[in-house]
């Protein structure tokens, strides 16, 4: 500790503690947006590899681009190996192999999402994110684009910019 300037060593003293510490200010959205054209052409394909088989349908269509969103809410602090059974669980809970969609997901009882993808970290608070999705796509498309990718529910700007770029390079092929 650190005694105040100006005070008698007989006087009360005051005691000044360490410095302040500064806040670390949260990094502007272009700071934390991945640069893919800056990226190798591997670095590209190997992301686009490890995104395209999470959703449990195939690539293209409007329940893929679903299940994208919601493994890209479900990935956060998980591995792909939880976040590919989570889905695949979700799948079965919806009742077939044609996988789950908005308008599913939107009826469903958060408690209920998050006893099924018990596997992940914070899957009460995931659960919540994945319904609230669903009702906020309820009888419209997923988005395609970044803009409108990050209003929903558990996509930042990062993961809705990764989402994007998945969604724009699988439609692509």
């Amino acid at each position: 500790a650190v005694v105040a300037q100006g005070t008698d060593v007989g006087a009360s003293q005051t005691v000044v503690g360490p410095p302040a510490k500064r806040r670390r200010q949260a990094p502007r959205p272009e700071e934390t947006m991945e640069d893919f054209s800056a990226m190798t052409e591997e670095e590209r394909q190997k992301i686009l590899q490890k995104w395209v088989g999470l959703p449990t349908v195939a690539p293209g269509c409007s329940r893929w681009r679903f299940q994208l969103v919601c493994a890209a809410v479900l990935h956060a602090q998980a591995q792909e190996a939880v976040v590919k059974r989570c889905l695949e669980e979700l799948t079965q809970m919806a009742g077939g192999s044609d996988g789950f969609t908005p308008e599913w997901m939107a009826v469903q009882d958060p408690v209920e999402v998050g006893k099924v993808i018990r596997h992940i970290h914070f899957n009460k608070l995931k659960a919540q994110r994945l319904v609230a999705a669903g009702r906020k796509l309820v009888g419209r498309q997923v988005p395609r684009h970044l803009e409108g990718l990050k209003d929903l529910p558990g996509l930042g700007v990062k993961l809705a910019n990764l989402v994007a770029f998945v969604v724009h390079s699988a439609e692509a092929k």
